[in-house]
């Protein structure tokens, strides 16, 4: 369970649903890295802080695994959406 595991990594994780789109807001404490599974449907828009993906410096796309996006992010705050 990808939940119960990122309950570890993270600082702070939280995450809502809404007419068929996702929110999630992930803390990645100082001094680390994390992978950051995102469930996105194939042709679906994901972004970080309303930022299309693509153009997040801060975010590698690290491709996908079992319907997730992956991303891969230092420490900081991230809000990530999925329409």
């Amino acid at each position: 369970d990808r939940s119960s595991a990122a309950s570890d990594v993270y600082k702070r994780q939280e995450w809502t649903t809404e007419q068929g789109g996702f929110d999630l807001l992930v803390e990645v404490p100082a001094n680390t890295t994390a992978r950051i599974y995102v469930p996105a449907p194939a042709g679906s828009r994901v972004c970080e802080s309303g930022l299309e993906v693509a153009q997040c410096k801060d975010v590698e796309s690290l491709g996908t695994e079992d319907g997730y996006r992956v991303f891969g992010v230092g420490s900081g705050i991230y809000r990530f959406s999925v329409r």
